[in-house]
């Protein structure tokens, strides 16, 4: 699994810039930036924050973590909040798939869990007062195709590398543990590349 080390190196790169200009965008001793991508020192949620920014990425992107508020501005914004759901199982990524495995676009729904109808209803805005969609029966289409394709790369990656932890998840031959390693580490890179998007999402 990608550390934070590796994910500030990632974004750093990607974005052209040194460390010492990461240090003087952040504000963050060069030193301190060194220590961060070489794992001899973890930032704070501060030094995360700054980076991000920078970065021109989420806290998310930079900590790994789910836990930071919400923030919906951009298109990384929405593959992360997308792909946190999809993982907790709060929605799940649903359609016929072809022979190659991927989801067929033209097929695809968000569906969030069933569980929630129990709990929760979605008011329409232009509804009567008395009137709502139940959560079980709300299904949402992503309207942005470019969106709805990265997020359908993502699915794939993401649903088969669930399938080979299942089927050799508890080998310990060397090669195999080897490879799963692997499509771990691409599925990282991948969504840390769908969360860095800085695209502007439109209202």
């Amino acid at each position: 699994m990608l550390t934070i080390a590796d994910r500030i190196k990632y974004f750093r790169k990607r974005r052209g810039f040194t460390q010492a200009q990461l240090a003087e965008l952040t504000g963050i001793h060069p030193v301190s930036i060194r220590k961060y991508e070489t794992n001899k020192m973890q930032p704070q949620s501060a030094q995360i924050e700054k980076i991000a920014e920078a970065l021109r990425v989420s806290a998310g992107a930079i900590s790994g973590s789910n836990s930071e508020l919400i923030h919906l501005e951009t298109v990384g914004d929405l593959m992360g909040l997308l792909m946190v759901w999809h993982k907790s199982g709060i929605l799940t990524i649903q359609g016929e798939r072809g022979a190659d495995r991927r989801l067929d676009a033209a097929t695809v729904r968000l569906v969030p869990n069933p569980i929630f109808e129990k709990y929760l209803t979605l008011s329409c805005e232009n509804a009567k007062k008395e009137e709502t969609i139940q959560l079980d029966s709300l299904k949402i289409a992503l309207q942005d195709s470019a969106i709805l394709n990265d997020l359908l790369r993502w699915e794939s990656l993401y649903n088969g590398y669930g399938l080979m932890c299942a089927k050799y998840g508890d080998t310990s031959e060397e090669q195999v543990r080897a490879s799963l390693d692997e499509l771990r580490e691409g599925l990282d890179l991948i969504e840390m590349e769908l969360q860095g998007s800085i695209e502007t999402l439109r209202t």
